[in-house]
């Protein structure tokens, strides 16, 4: 989905946003985090779905990339995939900050964008759960060294 100088701006923004993000997000390669990172919908959706989604969501890669590895690396428990989701929600909404400035309470285009992130951390919140479980199967499996 992104190439390994995207990955690698991704960990660069994860700083200047001041995210929250675990190491691995940054100790990683950027060609592992443009492995892992697939944008947004769960990896078993169309292609093209999830490519409207990431047009939808353009001004927000970061924080569905380290969102991304969360679940990369998920060990199967309920609450460490709501503490994921919930990092995810803030990191959003920190991005949103950052983009419209002291004026986002005023600005039209802001709400809308804030509606939007918002819906996109409630969805993933409530549907998540198959996607964090598949992957700690996977890594049981050994499909995931880490």
């Amino acid at each position: 989905m992104y190439s390994s100088i995207e990955a690698a701006a991704f960990q660069r923004d994860a700083a200047k946003f001041k995210l929250k993000y675990p190491a691995i997000f940054v100790e990683m390669t950027a060609g592992e985090l443009a492995a892992i990172a697939n944008g947004y919908g769960p990896e078993n959706w169309d292609e093209e779905v999830r490519k409207v989604l990431n047009w939808i969501f353009r001004k927000y890669p970061v924080p569905a990339a380290i969102h991304d590895v969360r679940y990369e690396f998920s060990d199967g428990r309920e609450l460490t995939r709501k503490a994921a989701d919930a990092e995810f929600s803030a990191n959003l909404r920190l991005v949103w900050q950052y983009n419209y400035g002291k004026l986002r309470f005023v600005n039209p285009v802001a709400w809308y964008a804030y509606w939007k992130i918002n819906t996109a951390a409630t969805l993933t919140a409530r549907f998540g759960r198959t996607a964090w479980r598949n992957s700690y199967l996977k890594n049981q499996k050994g499909g995931n060294n880490e």
